[in-house]
């Protein structure tokens, strides 16, 4: 089963949906303006292997035109769209799978789905070797990812998803990041890795309160608009009941 990448409109799939998931985790990516995207399925089922087989797995489809690719790697190397792994065995080891991830510069969100049908002890987290961050997902919470100028930053081990039982040192949530950052006129989005109501607020250099919005969103992403803001720093400010971030603004 090969499924193209939505290079065009991005739109959820019916890659291997089963009306009670368990044991499923999809991992969804969209660009900034949530026009491009694609998404990648992993599965844990008993003695199934880490190798392709053909009955469960879909490998990876490569087409050159497209804006944004993501799928899971195993050992060996082989990119999965959706991928059936054996069951770990989380008393002895981490299970770490390799994401490939692929696109033009820009902010992406990555955007988890269906931890809620595992086990309530394991902990998802994206780990990036390109900033160094761990992050952990949480249902519907996006994480941001970016894709710079700089070749390392498509580096193919820069992304790997750890499922653990044991805790360990990460970002508990992402930290507040805006994009694009600076920016000219119109909107930008705001990564905020909340899904709560909240507040945004923008503070001038002189700490003068110059817009505030309350928000809430399924995946911690908002637009804010920037029309009104005359050029220079700001400090963008998120709040709402679980946490409190702060990013820099520049507005040109």
């Amino acid at each position: 089963i090969n499924e193209r990448v939505k290079s065009v409109q991005f739109a959820d799939s019916t890659l291997f949906r089963l009306a009670a998931p368990e044991n499923q985790f999809r991992l969804k990516v969209q660009n900034s303006d949530a026009t491009t995207g694609d998404e990648v399925l992993v599965q844990f089922e008993d003695a199934a292997t880490d190798a392709f087989e053909e009955q469960f797995d879909a490998l990876k489809p490569s087409f050159p035109d497209v804006q944004v690719s993501l799928s899971a790697r195993n050992s060996l190397g082989e990119k999965f769209a959706a991928h059936v792994f054996n069951t770990p065995d989380f008393n002895e080891a981490d299970k770490l799978i390799p994401i490939d991830f692929a696109g033009l510069p820009g902010m992406y969100a990555f955007i988890p789905e269906q931890i809620a049908s595992f086990d309530s002890g394991l902990q998802f987290i994206l780990e990036d070797a390109f900033t160094g961050k761990k992050t952990l997902f949480a249902d519907g919470r996006a994480v941001p990812v970016e894709i710079t100028n700089d070749p390392a930053s498509l580096m193919p081990n820069r992304l790997v998803l750890r499922i653990t039982s044991n805790a360990i040192a990460f970002a508990s949530l992402p930290s507040l990041s805006v994009y694009p950052n600076p920016a000219n006129a119109g909107f930008v989005q705001v990564y905020t890795g909340s899904n709560n109501m909240g507040k945004l607020q923008v503070y001038s250099v002189c700490g003068s309160l110059v817009l505030e919005e309350n928000e809430s969103s399924a995946n911690g992403v908002h637009q804010l608009d920037i029309n009104a803001l005359a050029a220079g720093v700001y400090t963008v400010v998120w709040n709402d009941v679980a946490m409190r971030s702060t990013a820099k603004l520049i507005k040109q």
